[in-house]
């Protein structure tokens, strides 16, 4: 692999709250979109993903507000909506193994959320296995916010 991986948190949204459930079931509140944001950008996540998972059923557009919310702390780039279909691996990461896997099958960019909203994963720790792993892993151009 020529590119470091990045690390990219999903923050997947309904009501304007970050939540997680399995294929958008059995739903749990993970927190405030604007502190998860900043959290992921001071524990060097690479990148975030916003995705508004009721948006296209509810027939509406995603929150802007709270995009706009979001962007106003957050230090890394990020997405907002769905469709994020290029080799982005999302979706399915457990265990610190996963992402191995994941990178090893071709994979330039590692977007989770369920490790990272409840602890199971830290971002160092993602990072510290994949290096050790000989995977060249993207040092965060952004770090800590200054001040914080």
């Amino acid at each position: 692999m020529d590119q470091p991986v990045r690390i990219m948190p999903c923050l997947d949204m309904q009501n304007g709250r970050v939540v997680k459930g399995v294929h958008f079931v059995d739903i749990r509140d993970a927190g405030d979109p604007v502190e998860c944001a900043r959290a992921y950008c001071d524990a060097g996540a690479d990148e975030l993903g916003l995705l508004d998972i009721t948006a296209t059923v509810e027939g509406r557009a995603t929150l802007l507000d709270v995009v706009r919310r979001v962007a106003g702390v957050t230090t890394v780039p990020f997405t907002v909506g769905g469709g994020i279909s290029d080799v982005v691996a999302s979706g399915g990461a457990g265990k610190l193994e996963h992402f191995y896997e994941a990178v090893r099958a071709g994979a330039a960019v590692l977007l989770a959320a369920s490790v990272f909203h409840f602890g199971m994963i830290g971002i160092g720790e993602l990072k510290d296995y994949l290096r050790g792993r000989s995977i060249p892993v993207r040092w965060s151009l952004y770090g800590k916010r200054s001040g914080h």
